[in-house]
């Protein structure tokens, strides 16, 4: 384990789940760390047979909410203390040309709902801004992002989705957001 990991679990709370996610119109990825330890990633595709956006976009989110469920060993209040991160998007890449695109604007909105609804906290994060904490770049290419994670993780021969590492990053980059928060918050208490 990492310097940086072992700094991550004894600032994180042991008791709450961060769920980090990588929004898609058709697939997610989604990371989740337990106590600032990753415990599990996973893809969620969305069903091919269904065509209307908003629709695909719920099926996914009924997929994590099952998965959430699973964790039947868990107190409700561990998950009611839980986080959601994702990433924000700006973009999406069509041809090679930067678009806007609604229906994934339309999953974040509802991704971000669906959380709360669960009382759950909602962060979300710029690209840019999860490269350049990662990387230490804005312009960093995900293979750059990805290769520092396993590094840092000491994840070498794990093998996962692009979507798995893009949640990992926005995990990673939302913990050391928190770090940061919690140093200002002791500084601001001791002054």
């Amino acid at each position: 384990m990492s310097e940086d990991q072992e700094t991550y679990n004894a600032l994180a709370p042991a008791h709450a789940y961060l769920v980090a996610i990588d929004p898609g119109s058709n697939a997610m990825g989604v990371a989740v760390f337990g106590g600032g330890v990753l415990v599990d990633t996973f893809t969620i595709k969305a069903s091919a047979k269904v065509k209307d956006a908003d629709e695909r976009t719920w099926d996914m989110l009924r997929r994590v909410g099952m998965w959430r469920e699973s964790l039947t060993n868990l107190p409700l209040s561990m998950m009611r203390e839980s986080t959601l991160a994702y990433e924000d998007p700006v973009y999406m890449t069509v041809q090679g040309q930067a678009r806007p695109i609604s229906q994934l604007y339309r999953f974040v909105g509802h991704l971000d709902q669906w959380a709360r609804d669960q009382g759950w906290k909602v962060y979300k994060y710029p690209v840019p801004d999860i490269k350049h904490g990662i990387v230490g770049t804005v312009s960093a290419s995900k293979v750059a992002v990805e290769t520092v994670l396993r590094h840092e993780l000491n994840l070498h021969d794990e093998v996962k989705t692009e979507h798995e590492w893009d949640a990992i990053a926005v995990g990673i980059y939302h913990l050391q957001k928190e770090r940061v928060r919690d140093a200002e918050i002791r500084h601001e208490t001791n002054i």
